[in-house]
């Protein structure tokens, strides 16, 4: 994989790219989208439901999370059979494909942890000590959604139905 390294860094950054293409406000929808949603959470669990500002804040952690697995795994699903060309044509080892998706979701998922970093602070006045396993934690999740990735694109390619089986799955869990 180490040899391809340039390939897939340009895959990530096209995927990356293509995510936010035909939209007026680009990738600051990764930095916007997290905000809007801290402060629907903010105002609905501070001022309607009256809890304490730690349950959004870690509600909100726990969505980011669930929604980097959740986008990983989607998009890793199509990622082999979605780019024939490079499939058939060229060889690649295919899980280069689905590497690229995953680390496309990755960016997006650390952007979001970069606007989260500000709010945390501004709405404990601190900046708890777990935040320092953030990166430990992060890089393990990221093997588990690229490993579900793995598993979930070479199956697609047999099972076409998987895709809205997932979907399912998805907003069950």
């Amino acid at each position: 994989m180490w040899q391809y390294r340039e390939l897939i860094k340009n895959l990530t950054i096209a995927e990356f790219k293509n995510r936010y293409q035909n939209t007026a406000l680009g990738f600051l929808w990764s930095l916007l989208s997290p905000l809007l949603l801290a402060g629907v959470l903010y105002f609905f669990f501070r001022h309607l439901f009256g809890q304490e500002q730690n349950f959004a804040i870690n509600l909100l952690v726990g969505l980011m999370a669930f929604r980097f697995f959740a986008t990983g795994t989607t998009s890793s699903l199509q990622a082999i059979v979605g780019k024939p060309s490079l499939v058939t044509k060229v060889y690649i080892p295919r899980q280069i494909l689905v590497l690229s998706n995953v680390l496309a979701n990755l960016i997006s998922s650390l952007l979001e942890f970069v606007v989260l970093l500000p709010l945390i602070f501004i709405l404990l006045g601190h900046l708890p000590l777990t935040v320092l396993l953030f990166p430990l934690i992060h890089f393990l999740y990221f093997w588990l959604v690229f490993g579900a990735g793995l598993l979930l694109s070479a199956l697609y390619v047999y099972f076409r139905d998987l895709n809205q089986i997932w979907e399912v799955l998805v907003n069950i869990l």
